[in-house]
């Protein structure tokens, strides 16, 4: 054999040996391109959490502002319009605030009174515990008295934090959504705003004459219809 032949087959058993060994490395790398290529594909199919950004911007600041202070303006419009209401109704009937405000809850608490025994002329009631029979007239100005005492009392005696008239209309749960909605009323008769007056001035019952509701409270002391007034030992008579 030619030596020219064997350096060609020489050659040619290098080349091949070669080729076997970086051929399966090439084929690998490839597949790895391709894996990695198939796996952008698929989590570019795959869905995206949806990324919320809230942006506050200069005009939803503005809004706000705005929201707040037409509440702002509307409170003290509600404010403006109570302390007119009472100025108003003062310089027309000569009573205070607070004799308006005594005579709106009496009145209003013992509206029911009037309608309740109809054309009676004797009412039968319970005072200190012994049942007696009154007039119309005299039973009425009772519950009206009774009912007054009850809130200068509570007053009085800051019954669950009340510094104010208002503080006992509006403590929670003592008075009836009905009551409260009535204190701008103007139907109240003017014996009602002087009993009012005169009470506020002198009250001759207990101090401690302190609850009012349907049913009963404390110690009972006058019981009118389904209205039961009751005191409180813990108070001072």
């Amino acid at each position: 054999m030619k030596r020219g032949t064997i350096l060609s087959i020489a050659i040619g058993m290098v080349i091949g040996a070669v080729i076997c060994v970086h051929v399966p490395e090439a084929q690998a790398e490839t597949r790895q391109r391709e894996q990695k290529l198939w796996q952008e594909i698929i989590n570019e199919q795959k869905p995206q959490p949806e990324r919320i950004i809230y942006i506050t911007t200069e005009q939803e600041t503005t809004e706000k502002e705005d929201d707040e202070m037409q509440k702002q303006e509307v409170l003290q419009e509600e404010v403006q319009k109570e302390e007119d209401f009472f100025t108003v109704r003062e310089r027309q009937t000569g009573y205070s605030k607070d004799v308006q405000l005594l005579a709106a809850i009496a009145y209003t608490e013992q509206e029911e009174f009037i309608n309740y025994f109809g054309s009676q002329e004797e009412i039968l009631v319970k005072l200190n515990g012994k049942q007696v029979y009154l007039s119309k007239d005299k039973a009425g100005h009772m519950a009206f008295q009774y009912a007054m005492a009850v809130v200068l009392n509570r007053l009085k005696n800051h019954h669950m934090s009340c510094f104010t008239i208002e503080d006992v209309l509006y403590a929670e749960n003592q008075y009836a959504e009905a009551t409260k909605s009535k204190i701008y009323r103007t139907d109240i008769p003017n014996e009602i705003y002087e009993m009012a007056q005169e009470i506020l001035q002198h009250n001759d019952l207990p101090s401690n004459l302190i609850y009012q509701g349907e049913r009963e409270w404390g110690e009972s002391i006058f019981e009118i219809g389904n209205q039961y007034f009751g005191v409180d030992s813990k108070y001072d008579a």
